[in-house]
């Protein structure tokens, strides 16, 4: 493992990676929390059509971050076209009786166009509508218990399987800026780094290298291995000055956090992997990776939500690694397990498996040209 410890030495020598490694998602993420000091008021309007004991107290709880707007579900579509409301909720009837029983209930959302009030919105919502849910599955439809359940979630004293991080929604829509900060750092790092073997190939070292007792196979593990372990140490030390510097309570989903990013850093060394394998020289490859690297965190939503975007690009952002990272972490953030998170895992792996195979391709198919035209002038 000389290769790897090397490797690894030599990328964290460099303080240029200091500052993707550190200093850009950091100090973004301080940025986001100075400006959260801000508030802004927001205009929410509920048409509650089910009028029930469970939706008045869903209403009362909203009414603590927003400024509510009574409306009739006719009234709807009106007070959101004329800007009476910045977002409207439409509860329907027997909503109630369905999550007493364990059952799954959506709440109707209307807005013109998505703002910032869509995301801690739509998760304190989801994260609302998900532990009372589960709580019905707990009293399998006896409503006393449920209202004490409900009772004991209000006053913090509830405690779901899923552990679920704040019930603020203002600073889960921080947790998950900063986490597209740490993507988009970590898409620039890990995908720029992997040019480092353009550079041993250049100046001679890859092939002094394999006339020693490395084999090819081992070079290209031991330095793809130590790119992962870049984003090892990366993660670990930006969500531990998350947690204990900026005070952002992630210490409950830190594990499915963690991983769920090591995945998509994965992916990142395997697209990095990849574009040198199909490049002559690092500066191929680096233009290359601006081309891929700017859309992939602007349509990803590292940048900004993917729900303010139009529905085109919205559909076209479905092709990048960082939609579905940023979707895995959402969900996580509402409360959902490790376990549950099937599809984006799945796709995630998937551009893994996607860029090695094309890299191994890549890596073997000009050896086989060669083999064949030296052939072909033997005969």
């Amino acid at each position: 493992m000389i290769l790897l410890r090397n490797n690894f030495k030599r990328i964290l020598k460099k303080r240029s990676n200091w500052f993707f490694i550190i200093a850009l998602p950091i100090v973004l993420m301080t940025v986001l929390v100075m400006s959260g000091t801000v508030s802004n008021t927001y205009y929410l309007g509920v048409s509650d059509n089910d009028e029930t004991k469970f939706t008045q107290t869903f209403i009362n709880e909203l009414s603590n971050k927003y400024d509510i707007v009574e409306l009739k579900e006719n009234e709807v579509r009106d007070a959101v076209i004329n800007s009476e409301v910045d977002y409207a909720l439409v509860i329907k009837e027997g909503t109630t009786e369905s999550i007493i029983n364990g059952k799954l209930q959506e709440v109707e959302a209307y807005s013109i166009q998505e703002s910032n009030i869509s995301v801690p919105l739509r998760i304190f919502v989801n994260s609302y509508l998900s532990a009372a849910r589960g709580i019905g599955m707990e009293v399998a439809g006896d409503e006393k218990k449920f209202y004490e359940g409900m009772n004991f979630y209000l006053d913090g004293k509830f405690e779901m399987n899923d552990s679920t991080v704040s019930s603020d929604s203002a600073k889960k829509e921080d947790i998950m800026r900063s986490l597209g900060f740490l993507v988009l750092s970590m898409v620039i790092l890990l995908t720029f780094s992997t040019t480092s073997t353009l550079k041993d190939k250049m100046s001679g070292l890859y092939t002094r290298i394999h006339t020693g007792p490395i084999t090819k196979a081992s070079y290209e593990i031991q330095t793809f291995l130590s790119y992962v372990f870049i984003a090892v140490f990366q993660l670990f030390i930006v969500f531990l000055i998350m947690m204990y510097g900026l005070g952002m309570d992630i210490v409950d989903i830190f594990v499915p956090l963690f991983l769920v990013m090591l995945l998509f850093a994965i992916g990142c060394v395997a697209l990095g992997t990849f574009v040198t394998s199909i490049s002559n020289n690092p500066t191929q490859a680096g233009a290359v990776l601006n081309v891929v690297n700017i859309p992939m965190c602007m349509l990803g939503g590292a940048l900004w939500p993917v729900e303010i975007m139009p529905e085109v690009l919205r559909n076209i952002s479905v092709l990048f690694p960082t939609t579905w990272v940023l979707q895995a972490s959402e969900k996580i953030l509402e409360g959902e397990a490790l376990s549950s998170l099937g599809i984006e895992i799945s796709i995630l792996s998937g551009f893994i498996l996607v860029f090695l195979a094309l890299s191994i391709i890549e890596f073997k198919l000009p050896k086989v040209m060669r083999t064949a035209k030296v052939k072909s002038v033997d005969m």
